[in-house]
């Protein structure tokens, strides 16, 4: 079998195993999957910083104010907040990672900007919400039920 070095690592692999691109490099699979992963990092976090300035870099809950920190690949301590949830097409981080800047923003027309604690806020509220009416269906149907039976033993 014939055999190729890679040009980024240097291995000795067989010639299926190495990839020809067209900068005439023999590129292992290896080496060529960590270059992509590379560039669809740099990819996410400018899409992520451009997105966060074209928001104000501002909490719009409570004024916080998000900052870039070079320490971590990405800013924390955000959340893209879809406004309307059924006008949701795409979650914002899937089209950060995949999308044109013309798709990005058409989706950022429909958020707002939350710093994690406003956004968890609001999400508890809602389940609370939520399960505070279930509670009370339950409890709605659990008097009908006890009515049947008390007309049913009445009967009896």
């Amino acid at each position: 079998m014939k055999t190729r070095m890679c040009s980024v690592c240097n291995r000795i692999l067989e010639s299926n195993l190495i990839n020809f691109n067209r900068s005439k490099l023999n590129i292992c699979r290896r080496c060529l999957n960590d270059r992509e992963a590379t560039r669809r990092r740099k990819l996410y976090n400018r899409n992520v910083m451009c997105a966060l300035l074209l928001k104000g870099q501002e909490c719009s809950n409570c004024g916080e104010i998000i900052t870039w920190q070079r320490t971590m690949r990405t800013p924390r301590a955000y959340a893209f907040h879809h406004i309307d949830p059924k006008s949701k097409e795409y979650s914002m981080s899937d089209l950060f990672r995949r999308s044109t800047w013309s798709s990005i923003e058409k989706e950022l027309d429909k958020c707002e900007l939350l710093c994690d604690s406003c956004h968890a806020k609001y999400h508890w509220s809602i389940r609370s919400e939520q399960r505070r009416r279930q509670e009370e269906r339950k409890t709605k149907e659990t008097k009908e039920w006890s009515g049947h039976i008390n007309r049913y033993n009445e009967g009896v």
